[in-house]
């Protein structure tokens, strides 16, 4: 691999330094909003006082945004501590071939630092912690069927798929000799899947609920008859509508 020397050498650092923030702090946005939400489920049916638990949106906000501000400052050290650059660099295979007395060699640019399987490895660790979160609140709160509180199943799933390609596209970019367009084309069919079925899975049950309105606010009949009455009235409370 050789540097670029020519005048797009900024224009290109910026795409590099862009790909990595709007991947990171969009999963952080998606993800951090259904997380907070989901706390708020498992608060209020976790409490075990006869005190009601008042969880406003603006405190849903903040944990979103504090989960957020953790990725800036990891993408800022990392930008400022050792920044993507990108380079030109050699396919593996079928690097050289002849055309009308030429050679040609096939060569296409990364964005790549010193240590970038360090820097690659903290984000995907911080993420990883993030879904383990969040697999825990959908499980605690799998036996709430309010469908406008509870999405426990659909983020499960949503959070089974994120774990399942990632771990595919991973792996098929680091076993198999694949070529950039190959590469390209694998990862953004991933991406572009996971982020449709995420939205499929969170906002089509919203979408029946909202046609079909005798569905809402259910109940579930794991919980005991006596405080059904007293939970309906607690609801509009405990979420703090302001």
């Amino acid at each position: 691999s050789e540097a670029i020397n020519s005048d797009s050498t900024s224009a290109l650092k910026l795409i590099c330094a862009g790909r990595i923030w709007t991947l990171t702090i969009g999963f952080t946005l998606a993800f951090g909003s259904l997380f907070s939400k989901m706390w708020r489920v498992y608060k209020i049916f976790t409490n075990k006082t006869a005190k009601s638990v008042i969880i406003r949106d603006r405190q849903l906000f903040s944990i979103t945004v504090l989960l957020a501000v953790i990725d800036l400052v990891l993408l800022t050290l990392w930008q400022i501590i050792d920044p993507l650059v990108p380079l030109w660099s050699d396919v593996g295979f079928a690097t050289v071939r002849r055309q009308s007395n030429m050679l040609i060699r096939d060569r296409y640019l990364i964005c790549t630092c010193s240590n970038i399987a360090i820097w690659i490895g903290i984000t995907v660790a911080y993420k990883f912690v993030v879904l383990i979160f969040g697999a825990f609140l959908s499980w605690e709160t799998r036996s709430v069927n309010i469908p406008a509180l509870n999405d426990s199943y659909h983020v499960g799933l949503s959070i089974y798929n994120v774990v399942i390609f990632c771990t595919i596209g991973l792996l098929i970019n680091i076993l198999i000799p694949v070529t950039p367009e190959t590469a390209f084309v694998v990862t953004g069919t991933f991406i572009i899947f996971c982020t449709t079925s995420i939205v499929c899975f969170i906002f089509f049950p919203k979408v029946k609920s909202k046609l079909n309105p005798t569905t809402s606010y259910g109940l579930s009949r794991r919980i005991h008859p006596e405080v059904v009455g007293e939970m309906r009235s607690k609801i509009p409370e405990t979420l703090g509508s302001e």
